[in-house]
């Protein structure tokens, strides 16, 4: 019994001393100007990693380190961001079709090639230019062939809009770094 009370002593007390291990910059950050520069940082990093913005967010992350070389969350933050690299940047597509919201659609009898670029088209316009989604339609079998879309809708965010056409068509999406590809399911 009294075995088990000073394991379970010793394992809070190492627990407490790992929090105070990772909290100790936040802490300080009242009296050093450093910690709060760090921190401001770091919460700079988190959330351009949630937007998908990389190049920034591994930024942040090195100046944090900078300042506290041995900072515990900045230091995974940042093994994170390179190791999952890919899938950060092409959430960046994604999240941006997501913010656009397309005000008004008229798609007639319109081939899924055609259907994408007008939702191409009209990406860009609702954003003044400022995402352009690269889409790609890869159909080398031809399952499109055939399929038509007919879609009228108004104030509908742009990868709803997506959605939609891919529903009529049989087809899926993929978000990569650098394009959105659109294939028949099943390829």
């Amino acid at each position: 019994m009294k075995t088990k009370i000073t394991n379970l002593a010793m394992a809070w007390m190492l627990g407490l001393f790992a929090f105070s291990a990772t909290v100790s910059p936040l802490v300080a950050e009242n009296a050093d100007p450093r910690a709060k520069r760090a921190s401001a940082f770091y919460h700079q990093g988190v959330a351009a990693m949630r937007a998908g913005n990389v190049k920034l967010a591994e930024t942040s992350f090195q100046e944090v380190l900078k300042i506290y070389p041995t900072h515990p969350q900045a230091r995974r933050q940042l093994m994170y961001l390179r190791s999952n690299r890919g899938k950060l940047e092409s959430g960046k597509r994604k999240s941006d079709l997501h913010r656009v919201e397309i005000p008004q659609v008229n798609i007639e009898n319109a081939s899924v090639k055609e259907s994408i670029e007008i939702l191409a088209a009209q990406v860009s316009q609702a954003s003044n230019q400022k995402v352009r989604p690269n889409f790609i339609v890869q159909d080398p079998l031809g399952k499109f062939k055939g399929k038509l879309v007919n879609l009228k809708l108004t104030k509908v965010p742009a990868d709803t809009l997506l959605r939609y056409i891919l529903e009529q068509a049989g087809g899926q999406v993929r978000f990569d770094k650098h394009a959105i590809v659109v294939t028949p399911r099943g390829k």
